[in-house]
């Protein structure tokens, strides 16, 4: 498991990037990024993709999305209705399995992770 605490955290704003914003989270050691973790926002729910990197073709993608029972705008506080998580694990650059993650956006994210171009 990633030690969070014991890596260098950096968070980005991705406002522009989804319709009531997001936040673009990723943990580094001297080696470069071990876990990429992207949260967005929108009115009726939100979605959370998070990476976890061995190296740029080993690599575990989950990804969670949450709908809210109302709206934001009739119910603030957004609680969460419904929830699903998918899994897919990747070795060697090829998909261990298809659980629900578009393998070529996993690949795209890893690539511009490990260039630092999040």
């Amino acid at each position: 498991m990633i030690q969070e605490s014991a890596l260098k955290k950096e968070v980005r704003d991705v406002e522009s990037e989804s319709a009531e914003g997001g936040v673009l989270t990723t943990w580094s050691d001297s080696s470069g990024p071990r876990l990429v973790r992207r949260t967005d926002f929108g009115e009726t729910g939100r979605s959370e993709t998070s990476i976890y990197l061995v190296d740029s073709l080993t690599f575990v993608a989950l990804r969670s999305e949450y709908v809210y029972s109302l709206p934001l705008s009739q119910s603030p506080e957004g609680r969460v209705a419904s929830a699903r998580t998918s899994i897919r694990v990747f070795c060697g650059g090829v998909p261990m399995g298809d659980t629900g993650i578009d393998s070529a956006t996993a690949m795209v994210t890893v690539r511009r992770a490990l260039r630092g171009s999040l």
